[in-house]
């Protein structure tokens, strides 16, 4: 199962990076669409073909159908990609550090730890990401409505 999700992961965050783009085209008028569109549906089809062809081939393989942890792993796997599309999404939004705390919050308490604990450390470790990036090494981030 593991080699299935790893195989099956590049796919997952190949689908959701480019449907975010496709998103964030369209906001930019009908002409800037006009070769992402035809891109994304391209995309799409082909990912659905090569995660059919590789779930078919993995059955064959281990000549049985798919368990209930089999299940769960790749129900994870879908919602880890899922949740970093959402993180990009909103990164331009509600700029970096926000962002950022709140993905990495999110991540910790759903991975399990206290959620006193998984607020602190994503705040802080979001906070010292962000003085690095942006006070050490001057790259330019996303800033949100409040400037942060």
């Amino acid at each position: 199962m593991l080699k299935l999700t790893l195989r099956l992961l590049p796919l997952f965050t190949r689908a959701g990076w480019s449907l975010y783009y496709f998103i964030d085209t369209l906001r930019n008028g009908e002409e800037a669409g006009y070769l992402t569109k035809p891109v994304f549906y391209v995309i799409a089809v082909l990912g659905l073909v090569i995660f059919v062809r590789e779930l078919a081939r993995w059955r064959r393989k281990n000549d049985r159908a798919l368990s209930a942890s089999d299940r769960i792993k790749l129900a994870k796997t879908a919602v880890c990609v899922t949740a970093s599309v959402i993180y990009l999404a909103l990164l331009p939004h509600i700029g970096f550090l926000l962002a950022t705390a709140l993905f990495l919050c999110a991540g910790f308490i759903w991975l399990g730890a206290k959620k006193l604990q998984a607020v602190l450390v994503g705040v802080l470790l979001s906070g010292a990401v962000y003085g690095i990036f942006k006070y050490v090494l001057t790259v330019p981030l996303f800033s949100g409505p409040w400037g942060f």
